[in-house]
């Protein structure tokens, strides 16, 4: 009889709510359209620039470096499990008030980020901008296209020679 009503409220919620349940799924482990939320981290950082200031061509880009290198320490976030690499960037860039530029190239549906922290590409050098890792590995797409995994960590980091200097 205990389950008859556990089923029952079940029922009821779905068609109240609208919300898609899925057995073993909290509501708060799925966003507003109904898909399964994950968590996953955020880093942002420019070592090599904040290592040699002369690297800029700019001097007064050198305020926009952070001593230590670090514009966003490893922070973690609950997004949607099909949420890509640029969408956490541009949401966590979004809450932490981190100025954060991109171009999106209709009809393809990518974007490529041009600048975070008012640090752009070619600002030192031509083989200078932002680079992407996920779990330590430099993917090899674009970071719209990238779709991240439960527990997945981002690191995005400035170069100033192609990532060879990472």
């Amino acid at each position: 009889k205990m389950m008859a009503f556990v089923i029952t409220a079940a029922i009821i919620a779905v068609i109240v709510l609208g919300t898609r349940i899925e057995w073993g799924d909290s509501l708060q482990e799925q966003d507003a359209e109904g898909g399964k939320m994950i968590e996953v981290s955020l880093e942002v950082r420019c070592d090599v620039l904040s290592g040699d200031l002369s690297k800029l061509k700019k001097a007064e880009k050198e305020s926009y470096v952070p001593s230590d290198g670090v514009i966003l320490e490893e922070t973690v976030v609950e997004v949607s499990e099909d949420s890509s690499v640029y969408d956490v960037l541009y949401q966590v860039c979004k809450e932490q008030d981190i100025h954060m530029e991109a171009s999106y190239t209709p009809g393809t549906e990518k974007a490529y980020v041009e600048g975070i922290q008012y640090l752009y590409e070619f600002d030192a050098g031509q083989m200078s901008g932002w680079m992407y890792f996920v779990n330590g590995n430099e993917a090899d797409c674009g970071s719209s296209e990238y779709v991240l995994k439960e527990g997945d960590r981002i690191l995005w980091a400035y170069t100033c020679n192609r990532g060879k200097d990472l």
